[in-house]
């Protein structure tokens, strides 16, 4: 993105209004060999012996969830300044918000939040590649240090489209660590790399993670398809023993889409993980994965999206009454001349 808003200094200046803090920190990655950055947001009148819950959000760059022209569907606000305003109003509770980087200085290379395949992976803002021991043995240890973290219903991650997928695979393969997670349209591998949807004796038929140029530098070219089962997330399911799914099944999964499927959105992909999780008996608190009959792979829905599950997770009897909107669905949920419900979460 281009423009003062987007950089770190608009970024900033954008949200100098908040009653919390938002600011931009650096963290020197021995894993990485370079300092990476993120945002972390704390709320009003935090003190650093307080206990709070802590919410990891994820996508490629550190600076997405916070720039209000990541793209063109959000209006006046970001899901910080929507959380932070109901923070303010004692709606939901004080709590921290990290924004990891996981993707190269310019956004052009995405990590996938695992240790990069690619030949050569180098890139400013790239390092080394080895982005999941970054987050699994510095960046959350880091966190966790540095925040009094709330024992019940403490560590949560919400992640949209590829930080969908970074959601799952922490879940799975770093698993017991949090208490719910949330995936919002989600970049979702089919199991085997194999697409369901279509037909025919061909393997690796999942086309985006088989073949699309963006996951060239994370997964190589040609794909290793070998290593590239450790990081699907429904592999790691379904080849877990009776320990490793105990400790998965401490996580609860709240799964939402766009409303459509294809190339426009990740309904079917979000369908399928929910069938996979239900044949695990793996807890999930998502009845029907399309968040709202107009949901669309946006910032704005995932906004709508992240602010809708902290409401429910934090708020007694969240949920509104049929035909009614919560306060939370009537002032913050609806884009301007829509009418979708958004509140189908639970």
């Amino acid at each position: 993105m281009s423009g003062s808003r987007s950089s770190e200094a608009g970024i900033l200046s954008y949200h100098e209004d908040l009653s919390g803090t938002l600011r931009c920190r650096r963290i020197k990655s021995e894993a990485l060999g370079i300092y990476k950055p993120h945002y972390a947001y704390e709320p009003p009148g935090y003190e650093s012996d307080d206990t709070v819950p802590i919410v990891y959000l994820f996508r490629g760059h550190e600076r997405e969830w916070v720039n209000i022209d990541e793209d063109n569907s959000r209006g006046h606000s970001t899901a910080i300044q929507d959380i932070d305003l109901l923070i303010k109003r004692k709606v939901l509770p004080p709590m921290v918000l990290l924004m990891p980087g996981v993707s190269s200085t310019n956004n052009a290379v995405h990590s996938l939040g695992i240790d990069m395949m690619g030949v050569g992976v180098g890139g400013r803002g790239i390092g080394t590649g080895q982005f999941y021991t970054y987050l699994t043995e510095e960046f959350i240890p880091t966190m966790e240090q540095r925040y009094r973290v709330r024992p019940y219903q403490g560590r949560i991650a919400i992640g949209f489209s590829l930080g969908g997928y970074i959601c799952s695979l922490l879940a799975t393969r770093f698993s017991g660590y949090f208490d719910h997670v949330g995936i919002y349209d989600g970049t979702l591998p089919f199991g085997g790399y194999q697409d369901p949807r279509q037909v025919g004796d061909a393997k690796y038929t999942d086309r985006v993670w088989c073949r699309s140029p963006l996951l060239d530098t994370a997964l190589g070219k040609p794909r290793k398809f070998a290593k590239m089962s450790a990081w699907n997330s429904v592999d790691i399911i379904r080849r877990a023993d009776f320990h490793q799914l105990f400790q998965i099944r401490k996580t609860m999964f709240w799964v939402g889409s766009a409303a459509y499927g294809g190339y426009v959105g990740n309904r079917d992909r979000s369908r399928y993980f929910l069938d996979v999780l239900s044949e695990h008996d793996i807890p999930a608190g998502t009845r029907d994965v399309v968040f709202a009959n107009d949901a669309s792979h946006t910032w704005h829905w995932t906004d709508r999206f992240a602010v809708s599950l902290l409401y429910r997770l934090f708020v007694e009897e969240a949920l509104p009454v049929k035909g009614k909107l919560s306060f939370v669905a009537k002032h913050l949920f609806q884009q301007p001349g829509t009418t979708g419900d958004s509140t189908k979460l639970g």
